[in-house]
């Protein structure tokens, strides 16, 4: 250990592994210090262009003399905490945590920082401009005021920093960024300050808001349109307002990556977001249906960090479905969330600051978020959502063709019904992109991203897809996750076109698409144990199973005329065919030939429907 006591300036030596002070008024370091030790005591210190490291997990405490980082440019490496209760001269950048203590107000030169957390009882005033990377963090009977200074809240493709208002306030403006990394095209984007205007945004792309595609879009769920399109809304100039909690789309390049900024007092505590549901006029027939405009409000996140959608949610008005929205600019299709999943699978619960989102409602209520489902960690933050976990069986379906692709998701939920389920299922909403291809789950009028089915249970699963390819080609339909299903589970995708199946846990379906095709063509068998298969009954009343060397299949009513019946194995070779008697319901063919302990898929002409069985 080095120890000094009583003096006024000191020149510390190199390399102290511990170093204590005792009385120490100040010390200035002008050659290369590494602090290791768990704490440090001075009364000042003063960095004058010399190297400075503070090892991970030490804690560097600063009395009255403060802590001056003199040099401008010079960087300091601080893996653990410095913790001052006086001056804070930071003319350089130093990472890790700065902690400011103290009882009363204060000036602070914070210079470039990565977290800066302030528990002083009192103001801390910013004596000249700065910026924070990662975090913000403001406790409580602590103030930190810009004071008329450019303090920016920093954002690149690495991290983008957030602000936790830990029961303490903010006062001035601040620069809060958001670094997009990639995507053309239509950004939904809202305003995490108060006060805030479309022209803040004006020194970061063109809003061109004349001719016949203005770069900028709000929607107007009130205007009584019969049609979504018709409710969007150009703003009339550059002085239209963003509130706090309303969305936005700007259509604008990236060209690899843009850093956008909104500046004003970011807000905290309570932010209420009005929802309305408007009746069109006429009255749609249908308001519930899934394109029909009626309940469609186009929001946003009102802070300068993350929010916790789950969390939002759990809080929101009864009448608010739980599904959530978002434009993915780089895909041009719609992100979907709810109940702990997401379509596609990458992405999970976090909205990112500044980030515009759709909710749909049934009934006009109040939105009201808080501090509380704000994220305060930025070691769980990510440019994008991560995977959320969800124990119920899982699959995702994937069709893919000419550079496109898109997934949809089925689940099986004991709290689910084969209904729509507000705080179950997500719509599929359409990009209308020129080259958009579909793939998405059925229920009555509903086409769905995410399809919460009943609980699984030992009954197959008639599942009916929407499809839509836009150009002509070869395209293909895999399972990209198939989780928590019992063993031997399969699925079976029904092409109705080709009147052929395909046991899709063997492998994909390839097949030609175009845009005739009907968009009922494919269907999906969801048989929740094949390896026990010896019989299966469907809608259709029609019942299939072994007995010794036999297949028996029995119908409700007699055959009007002879049928076609193929037994085909899960490569899709036909191994059998054979011919129905008209006038009959009980049928029996000899299966003896074909080989035993293996699956097979049998399809009787004019049902459409394929009953695996097991030999």
């Amino acid at each position: 250990m080095y120890e000094q006591s009583e003096a006024s300036n000191f020149l510390l030596p190199k390399q102290l592994k511990s170093v204590r002070m005792k009385y120490l008024k100040s010390f200035s370091l002008l050659v290369g210090l590494t602090i290791a030790t768990t704490s440090v005591v001075a009364q000042g210190l003063l960095v004058k262009g010399a190297y400075l490291k503070v090892k991970q997990n030490t804690l560097v405490k600063i009395k009255s003399g403060g802590f001056h980082n003199k040099t401008i440019n010079n960087n300091l490496s601080n893996e653990g905490i410095i913790a001052l209760d006086g001056l804070l001269q930071n003319l350089g950048s130093i990472s890790g945590t700065i902690l400011m203590n103290g009882t009363s107000n204060t000036d602070a030169y914070i210079g470039v920082l990565q977290n800066l957390e302030i528990s002083t009882t009192g103001t801390v005033r910013a004596a000249d401009h700065g910026s924070v990377s990662r975090l913000l963090k403001i406790n409580s009977g602590a103030t930190f005021d810009t004071n008329g200074k450019n303090i920016v809240l920093e954002s690149d493709a690495n991290q983008t920093a957030l602000v936790h208002h830990n029961g303490g306030n903010t006062l001035g403006d601040f620069e809060v960024q958001r670094h997009i990394s990639t995507g053309n095209g239509h950004h939904f984007i809202s305003a995490p300050t108060n006060n805030a205007s479309i022209q803040e945004l004006a020194d970061d792309f063109p809003l061109n808001l004349s001719g016949g595609s203005p770069h900028v879009y709000y929607y107007d769920e009130t205007n009584t349109a019969t049609t979504a399109a018709m409710r969007w809304r150009a703003p009339a100039s550059l002085s239209h307002p963003m509130e706090a909690g309303e969305g936005f789309t700007f259509w604008f390049n990236t060209n690899g990556g843009k850093t956008i900024d909104i500046n004003g007092p970011i807000n905290n505590g309570t932010v209420p977001i009005p929802m309305t549901f408007t009746h069109s006029i006429p009255v749609s027939s249908n308001t519930n249906g899934p394109y029909s405009p009626e309940g469609w409000n186009f929001i946003g996140n009102p802070y300068a960090a993350p929010i916790d959608y789950n969390a939002m949610i759990a809080a929101a008005p009864s009448a608010v479905a739980h599904g959530m929205y978002r434009w993915d600019p780089n895909t041009s299709t719609y992100i979907s969330y709810i109940n702990g999943i997401s379509n596609p699978a990458n992405y999970n619960a976090i909205i990112p600051s500044m980030q515009g989102f759709w909710l749909r409602t049934s009934a006009n209520c109040t939105l009201n978020l808080d501090n509380s489902m704000r994220v305060t960690d930025p070691d769980i933050v990510s440019s994008i959502f991560l995977k959320n976990s969800n124990n119920d069986p899982i699959s995702r379906l994937e069709l893919s063709g000419l550079g496109k692709k898109i997934e949809t998701v089925l689940t099986f939920n004991q709290y689910a019904n084969n209904s729509f389920d507000p705080q179950l299922d997500a719509y599929f909403l359409p990009s209308d992109e020129s080259d958009e291809i579909i793939l998405a789950s059925k229920i009555g009028q509903h086409t769905l991203s995410i399809n919460s089915l009943g609980d699984l249970g030992a009954s197959n699963h008639l599942i009916p897809l929407h499809f839509k390819v836009s150009t002509a080609g070869t395209y293909s339909i895999q399972i990209s996750e198939f989780t928590n299903f019992p063993a031997g589970t399969i699925l079976i995708l029904e092409d109705q076109q080709l009147s052929t199946s395909q046991i899709l846990n063997q492998g994909l379906y390839q097949f030609v698409g175009s845009p005739n095709d009907n968009e009922n063509r494919f269907r999906l068998n969801v048989v929740p144990d094949a390896n026990s298969i010896n019989s299966v009954e469907n809608k259709e009343a029609i019942k299939v199973y072994t007995q010794l060397d036999d297949l028996v299949l029995e119908t409700n009513t007699v055959l009007p005329k002879n049928q076609r019946i193929q037994i085909s194995d899960i490569s899709g070779r036909i191994v059998l065919e054979g011919l129905l008697s008209a006038g009959q319901s009980n049928h029996r063919i000899s299966i003896h030939k074909i080989p035993k302990n293996q699956l097979y898929l049998v399809r009787v002409e004019g049902l459409e429907y394929s009953y695996p069985i097991r030999r």
